[in-house]
């Protein structure tokens, strides 16, 4: 049995291997005070880092694994609406209104990191 994610097979020859992060991980939590710490390396976890970094907030990551572990690294780093229920059962769910309404929110989300991947000039598949 694996205990990694399936994808990682394709990208090394190594089965064990991870995807390698461009900074030297730390153990350590900072010796001076921050004003925001916020846990989980994920999306959610690095897109709010950023935009409190951005604003001016002094801000430490904590991730127990590695940027991505708990998230993108489980999905295969897939950006997709995230909409588990196919359109016919989300109407019939929610209501035409509501389901289309879900259905551009995802999409736009989908837009927002496309976008900042382009002002970043993040390399990524």
């Amino acid at each position: 049995m694996k205990e990694y994610p399936y994808w990682w097979d394709t990208i090394s020859d190594s089965p064990a291997a991870r995807p390698q992060s461009s900074a030297e991980p730390s153990n350590s939590l900072p010796t001076s005070r921050v004003d925001v710490a916020v846990i989980g390396g994920g999306y959610t976890g690095l897109s709010a880092a950023r935009q409190l970094a951005r604003a001016g907030a002094s801000v430490v990551l904590l991730e127990r694994e590695w940027i991505g572990w708990g998230a993108s690294s489980r999905n295969g780093g897939q950006v997709l609406t995230g909409l588990k229920l196919e359109p016919a059962a989300r109407v019939h769910r929610c209501g035409e209104i509501r389901a289309s309404a879900l259905f551009d929110a995802a999409s736009a989300s989908i837009e927002r990191l496309e976008g900042l991947i382009a002002e970043e000039s993040i390399q990524c598949g």
